[in-house]
């Protein structure tokens, strides 16, 4: 539960970190017909998990909400990490003939106007993705598809619109029934990957280092 947050179509949660705690990003970003005026993210401070587990009850207050439009319109969005090394959101549009990456700043800006999603760049390698990560040290992304998963690597001095351009290396394991959560594993060495259909089993692929 987080008090104050409106759950309109959360699509994708991001864990990130900064210097006083952990976060996570909450994003309701779901537009399936591309007709809501902004779309909204929430950043929490990570609740703390005991041996005995979460409390379904915990309610985490709203660290910071960011508010923000699309530059060219609305979008339909499932698919958005936090870069830890310059604090951006990016952003994966859903539908379209070629997915778009947008950029937005990971502070909030005024609360009396929405921010800008920028637009990056067309990513051409595949369609529909439902899901994104970024490595902890932020030179990889690994985007999930209903088919395949992709990931992209980039040097440190590289862009992310550079890095979307090039070939990604496409994973393989076992496709899942509407598959549309993936994340790096704690050190940036393996990816899991689950469904939003049950049963929901846990995959893990070892990456190549």
């Amino acid at each position: 539960l987080v008090k104050g947050a409106q759950n309109i179509d959360w699509e994708a949660l991001s864990s990130f970190r900064l210097p006083d705690a952990a976060y996570l990003l909450i994003a309701d970003v779901g537009d399936n017909w591309q007709q809501r005026r902004n779309a909204t993210l929430y950043a929490v401070k990570e609740p703390g998990i005991t041996t005995t587990g979460l409390d379904s009850d915990t309610a985490v207050p709203i660290a910071w909400q960011i508010d923000f439009i699309y530059e060219d319109g609305p979008q339909d969005c499932e698919a958005v990490a936090v870069d830890p090394v310059n604090q951006s959101i990016l952003l994966l549009t859903k539908r379209g003939l070629s997915p778009t990456l947008y950029a937005l700043p990971l502070a909030p800006g005024d609360p009396d106007s929405p921010l800008v999603a920028r637009r990056l760049i067309s990513v051409s390698h595949f369609n529909w993705p439902t899901d994104m990560d970024l490595s902890p040290d932020g030179l990889a992304a690994v985007v999930l598809t209903y088919n395949y998963a992709y990931l992209f690597r980039r040097r440190p001095k590289d862009d992310w619109p550079k890095a979307f351009q090039k070939k990604p290396q496409r994973l393989l394991f076992e496709t899942l029934m509407q598959q549309e959560a993936i994340t790096f594993g704690f050190y940036g060495k393996s990816v899991w990957l689950t469904s939003e259909r049950r049963p929901a089993p846990l995959i893990r692929i070892d990456l190549d280092n």
